[in-house]
C-alpha cells in the first residue's frame, strides 16, 4: 500500500482543501521586547546576562501563551472567520 501525503490527497479531491496561513502581526512584535521573538542571536545580545535573557524569554512566552488563548478562544467561540483575511 503506498502513502498519500495531505498535499497529494488535496490534488485528487474534487473540492481544493481551504488553507490557513498563521503568521506574527507587528503589533504581536510590538508587545515583546526588542520587538523580535527570541532567538539564538539572543544568546551574543545578552553574553554573560542571563538573568535579563531569560526575563526576556520568559515576557515573549507570556505574550505567545496570551496570544494563544486568544486564538482559541476564537475557535471556541465560532468568530474566528471573523479575522480571517485572504493573502495577497
Amino acid at each position: 500500500m503506498v502513502r498519500q501525503g495531505p498535499a497529494l490527497a488535496a490534488q485528487q479531491c474534487a473540492v481544493p482543501a481551504e488553507r490557513a496561513v498563521a503568521g506574527t502581526s507587528p503589533q504581536y512584535l510590538a508587545r515583546l521586547p526588542y520587538g523580535k521573538l527570541p532567538d539564538r542571536s539572543d544568546f551574543k545580545r545578552f553574553m554573560g546576562d542571563a538573568g535579563n535573557r531569560q526575563r526576556y524569554w520568559r515576557t515573549a512566552m507570556s505574550e505567545s501563551q496570551r496570544l494563544g488563548d486568544e486564538f482559541l478562544e476564537l475557535v471556541e467561540t465560532g468568530k474566528l472567520h471573523q479575522h480571517l483575511q485572504p493573502l495577497k
